[in-house]
C-alpha cells in the first residue's frame, strides 16, 4: 500500500523541488560567471605581457641600435682623450 500523502503536503513538496532546482540553476549560472570573469583576467594579464615584452623588445633594439651608432662614431673627441 502506498503512502498517501495529503495534498497540501504533496504541494509543499513540489514548490521545495521547485526552488532546489531554479538554486542549482542560479548557481551554475554564477559558477560560469565567475569562471568567465577569471578567464577575461587571464586573457587581460597575457595580453599586458605580451605588450611589455613588446615595449621591452622594441626599447632594446632602439639601444642596440643607439650603441652601435655611437660605438663606431668617434668625431669630436679627440683620440688622446678617449685613451686616457
Amino acid at each position: 500500500m502506498a503512502i498517501v500523502r495529503a495534498p497540501r503536503m504533496r504541494k509543499r513538496e513540489e514548490i521545495r523541488a521547485r526552488r532546489r532546482s531554479l538554486w542549482v540553476v542560479e548557481k551554475e549560472s554564477l559558477v560560469m560567471r565567475r569562471e568567465e570573469r577569471e578567464g577575461m583576467r587571464k586573457r587581460r594579464r597575457r595580453m599586458l605581457i605580451r605588450a611589455r615584452r613588446e615595449r621591452i623588445k622594441e626599447a632594446w633594439e632602439k639601444q642596440e641600435k643607439n650603441w652601435d651608432s655611437k660605438k663606431w662614431s668617434t668625431s669630436g673627441v679627440k683620440i688622446s682623450e678617449a685613451t686616457s
